[in-house]
């Protein structure tokens, strides 16, 4: 399993400070199942360290840690600012109290500074930024981005959670990234796409094929001038984010062909070779809709017994799926199903259902999104 070791670090004049372990070493954590992904393995040891409400071993476990405003706080700081060298996760916090100095061989001045100057004027950690549905707050912190993280889910609980779940898989290195929550018609500027490379956008409870949302027509018309006037720009989609790729490329979505919801574990089977992906992998749906006409320009990679466009690829431009591979079978376990029955969004029989493939099937998510990551990042 992957290691990572964990800098939260402020500034004292010129000099950095940071959050060390009592025996002075820096903190560090080996990825697990539990962590989802390896940012919320570091916000577990930032919220120690920063002597947050004590959350038992259980409680990490379960991930109901996902409800407490104070750590979905922390995600949208560690996600908005948060940047990797080599296995180091470095974290800028301001206004917390730091007492031991960043050991010399973790030092990167020009970067680390930077980066603290950015999460002064965007900090998510201040007592007055409040979490609540009218407050959904978009990160665009830098001026020249190079991927674009576009959130469909715009209720709650997903401030934070939303940056963590889907940044945590996506976001790599040093990578500048911006954060837009559409639905909250809140939309990139044409100004800031000279630097863009790629573009990743979330899957959301909203129908692709709803005319009446009034940020559906808009959004089609920004991918559909990447598409036009920005050939080096690549995109992935997941669920919703997967329908309205295939209206922006002059296909259709619609309501699944049963007029069900499906919720459970499936398997995809290949058409197609991608990535040297497997013939068989194991998906995580929720979805009540699809893409129902899939436009000349897209190939199915991956089909499913209930999305025949499961995985489409549309040239070097974009792919995407219906199927969520940041729904990790822990992820799915301990938090998703339980929300989902709280929000009436699937029946007890579903729960149950889902449940049991879970204990028998774990999904390949680390697969699929370490494909898409390579695609987000292709230089043709």
């Amino acid at each position: 399993m992957a290691s990572f070791k964990v800098i939260a670090y402020g500034k004292e004049g010129e000099a950095f400070k940071c959050l060390l372990n009592e025996d002075k070493s820096v903190p560090e954590f080996t990825l697990k199942d539990s962590d989802v992904n390896r940012y919320f393995g570091a916000i577990r040891v930032i919220s120690t360290r920063l002597g947050f409400r004590l959350f038992t071993d259980s409680e990490w476990e379960n991930l109901a840690f996902y409800h407490d405003n104070q750590l979905r706080k922390l995600m949208k700081q560690v996600i908005a600012h948060g940047f990797t060298v080599g296995n180091v996760m470095y974290v800028p916090i301001p206004n917390a109290n730091m007492f031991d100095n960043v050991p010399e061989n973790y030092i990167d001045s020009p970067l680390m500074s930077e980066r603290f100057r950015l999460a002064s004027i965007h900090n998510y950690m201040s007592p007055d930024y409040m979490f609540d549905e009218a407050n959904f707050e978009s990160s665009q912190i830098h001026e020249n981005p190079e991927y674009l993280l576009l959130h469909m889910q715009d209720y709650l609980p997903w401030s934070g959670l939303n940056e963590a779940l889907y940044g945590g898989f996506f976001i790599q290195g040093t990578e500048k990234w911006n954060h837009y929550y559409i639905p909250k018609n809140d939309f990139p500027s044409l100004d800031i796409l000279s630097s863009l490379k790629g573009i990743m956008i979330t899957g959301a409870k909203y129908s692709a094929f709803d005319d009446t949302l009034p940020w559906l027509a808009p959004l089609i018309g920004f991918f559909r001038i990447i598409i036009d006037n920005y050939p080096s720009v690549k995109i992935v989609g997941i669920c919703l984010g997967h329908q309205i790729l295939g209206r922006v490329f002059g296909g259709e979505a619609a309501r699944n062909p049963d007029g069900g919801f499906v919720y459970k574990t499936e398997e995809l089977t290949a058409l197609e070779e991608f990535e040297g992906l497997p013939s068989k992998l194991y998906l995580s749906q929720c979805h009540g809709d699809c893409v129902s006409v899939v436009p000349p320009s897209g190939n199915i990679i991956y089909t499913s017994p209930s999305c025949t466009a499961e995985i489409v690829r549309y040239g070097n431009r974009a792919i995407s799926s219906q199927g969520h591979p940041e729904f990790t079978t822990h992820f799915v376990v301990n938090f998703y199903t339980q929300y989902m029955l709280s929000k009436g969004g699937i029946s007890d029989e579903q729960a149950k259902t889902a449940l049991e493939l879970c204990s028998r099937i774990k999904t390949d998510s680390e697969i699929l999104i370490d494909a898409f990551n390579k695609f987000l990042r292709r230089d043709n």
